[in-house]
Order: C-alpha cells, then sequence, then structure tokens
C-alpha cells in the first residue's frame, strides 16, 4: 500500500511496522489493488447494538493535526 508519494517516487506500507522507498524510475506498473486492506470477518460475531456502539464511537475519532 502506498503510504506516501512525492514527485520523485513513493513510500510503501510492507507490513504494520516496515516501509520500503521506490523511485519513479524502478516502478514499471502501478494499478489499484482488487482487495480490502480490513481483514476479511472482522465484524463476524458483532451484534447490532456492539456494532452501533463501534460506529458511534468511530464517528467521535478526529484526525491528528
Amino acid at each position: 500500500m502506498i503510504a506516501f508519494e512525492s514527485a520523485d517516487g513513493v513510500i510503501l506500507q510492507t507490513s504494520a511496522t516496515e516501509t520500503l522507498r521506490l523511485a519513479n524510475a524502478d516502478i514499471a506498473s502501478r494499478q489499484p489493488s482488487s482487495f480490502s486492506l480490513m481483514p476479511s470477518g472482522l465484524l463476524n460475531g458483532l451484534t447490532p447494538s456492539q456494532f452501533a456502539d463501534l460506529y458511534a464511537y468511530l464517528k467521535t475519532l478526529r484526525a491528528p493535526r
């Protein structure tokens, strides 16, 4: 996943703690991913009430300044 893009290249997030810098000259092609970063089944098992609580909490979060 692209974590940062600049005029001369990109920084890829390769894991939770690892990144990799690639120069534009080293990139042969690019295409959108066909899969989500969200783990499959992550919300399975939540009751409608728990899901609503999670949604309400996420709406309170603000982007870092």
